[in-house]
């Protein structure tokens, strides 16, 4: 049976509160990191569009896991296989 996503929940569940709870995950220095990397993200972006014009760059603000497992299960049919939440998606940073 697999329990990662069990497991990885326990290790998220730790994270949260080691950092404080919600104190750590909404705090001024979290906002500001987090607008620090949405502005990094779009400097990228722009450059690897600039450099690589013949590629499709795409910036998304959320993927679907059912997206990611779907291209897992196609590299090998091993990987991908557990998803917990239909809808679930990641929003990357």
């Amino acid at each position: 049976m697999n329990t990662y996503g069990k497991d990885q929940s326990k290790r998220l569940g730790l994270q949260h509160e080691l950092a404080g709870g919600p104190i750590g995950i909404f705090s001024e220095e979290a906002k500001q990191h987090d607008a620090k990397i949405k502005h990094a993200v779009i400097v990228v972006y722009k450059s690897l569009k600039e450099y690589f014009p013949k590629l499709e760059i795409r910036h998304r603000s959320y993927i679907p896991k059912r997206e990611i497992n779907s291209k897992l299960s196609s590299i090998d049919y091993s990987l991908g296989k557990v998803l917990y939440v239909k809808n679930s998606n990641i929003r990357p940073d």
